[in-house]
């Protein structure tokens, strides 16, 4: 179960950096952003001691500092389909503003479906649309969902690998969840299904 969500907006992009902690001690981190001083401070500060890491997509402002991020004690995990991301400057938009993203070699990638993250049962959604690999991640009633969907919108689809109707299939893939689940998005304010689905006027 989880115990307590941390959240951090870092970098020009303001992407969200989430820190979960489980009832049994443990700290998983849903993306990295750059990894930088703000995000090592905030984590000393929060005396939070990370065990894994879990991507949503390969756009560099969500994992520019997964080098840094991850150490022999920390496990780095990243959709199945996305893992090209993190060694493609033109797919994780490095390029466009001369940044290098440099991703460690070793990387695991994550199926659909359920899998034990650190004690806690995390299930992973595939929703292709921003990038064709993007996954959301439920934890217990909380849904981490990158660039997939934000309050009252949703992620740029005009993108390498990004697809339209990809993206309405995910969402829709979304609202069949519980209302009850609180949203957590790659940037922005939390929400939740209800609210968006009210805000689409989904039954």
């Amino acid at each position: 179960m989880i115990k307590k969500v941390l959240s951090l907006a870092v970098g020009v992009q303001r992407a969200n950096v989430y820190f979960v902690l489980g009832d049994n001690g443990k700290w998983l981190m849903i993306d990295c952003g750059a990894f930088d001083d703000e995000v090592k401070n905030f984590i000393a500060e929060n005396d939070i001691k990370v065990e894994a890491l879990l991507i949503t997509h390969g756009h560099f402002d969500h994992v520019y500092g997964v080098k840094n991020a991850v150490n022999e004690h920390i496990a780095a995990l990243i959709g199945e389909n996305e893992l090209d991301f993190l060694y493609n400057e033109r797919l994780n938009l490095g390029s466009w503003f001369g940044l290098k993203v440099e991703a460690p070699s070793e990387i695991k990638t994550l199926s659909e479906g359920e899998h034990e993250i650190c004690g806690l049962n995390v299930k992973v959604i595939a929703t292709p649309g921003h990038t064709e690999g993007s996954v959301c991640y439920l934890i217990d009633d909380c849904l981490f969902t990158g660039d997939t969907m934000f309050f009252e919108t949703y992620g740029r689809c005009d993108l390498p690998t990004s697809d339209m109707n990809s993206m309405i299939s995910s969402l829709n893939k979304l609202f069949k969840l519980d209302g009850n689940i609180k949203v957590y998005p790659g940037h922005g304010r939390s929400t939740t299904i209800a609210h968006e689905k009210e805000f689409y006027g989904i039954d």
